[in-house]
């Protein structure tokens, strides 16, 4: 009887054992993969050092080393005032706040943007070497909370001649914004778009500018 009641103990373990390893060995999706850490990957890139900057130029440069500085995105306090724009303080939710922790260091910068007095619509942006598995949070977030209204949904990769391909995510959901809603990665830069009404033409031309 004792025998019999051990092996029961035994096999009762090693069901456990199985189970608690197939949930720390379960591929999760990319929300709880910010949460408790990035996916494994053969060749992790390094943790910043520094936090960084917002705003860099968009030409290579030399290091000491001899090597090129990657390029990165451009900077967007000229691109905004060689296009006319105003910029005031943003007092509105931003996704972007959301879905990036404060710890990873990447500051959200942005603000409303006005042009000839008019509200255009409002840009903000972050930098990250973690920026594209933040972009992948936020869609899987955003497709979860898309309402029946949603309408104009445009998720797709673009590859341009000449450019760096992007990633572009568009819809229009009453439910979750009265504007249109536009996020572009472009190399380790996530931006984030609403587009007031009428002014789409506006601010498309203002997402070119900002994702050369």
């Amino acid at each position: 009887m004792r025998t019999a009641a051990l092996t029961i103990v035994m096999l009762l373990l090693l069901v456990g054992l199985g189970t608690i390893d197939a949930v720390v060995t379960d591929e999760t999706g990319p929300i709880v993969a910010l949460l408790g850490g990035e996916p494994p990957a053969p060749q992790p890139e390094p943790e910043p050092t520094t936090t960084p900057e917002p705003v860099v130029s968009a030409e290579p440069t030399e290091q000491p080393s001899g090597g090129v500085r990657k390029v990165e995105g451009p900077d967007i306090g000229v691109v905004l005032g060689q296009l006319g724009f105003e910029g005031q303080t943003i007092s509105e939710p931003i996704f972007l706040s959301r879905i990036i922790p404060p710890e990873d260091g990447a500051a959200v910068t942005g603000a409303v943007l006005l042009k000839d007095g008019d509200r255009a619509g409002v840009l903000a942006w972050a930098d990250s070497p973690k920026i594209k598995l933040y972009f992948l949070a936020l869609k899987e977030a955003l497709h979860e909370s898309f309402t029946p209204e949603v309408r104009d949904l445009v998720d797709e990769t673009q590859r341009r001649d000449g450019k760096p391909t992007r990633n572009f995510l568009s819809f229009t959901d009453p439910g979750i914004s009265e504007e249109r809603v536009v996020f572009v990665r472009v190399r380790e830069r996530l931006y984030e778009v609403h587009i007031a009404k009428d002014k789409d033409a506006l601010m498309y031309g203002l997402i070119d500018a900002v994702s050369e």
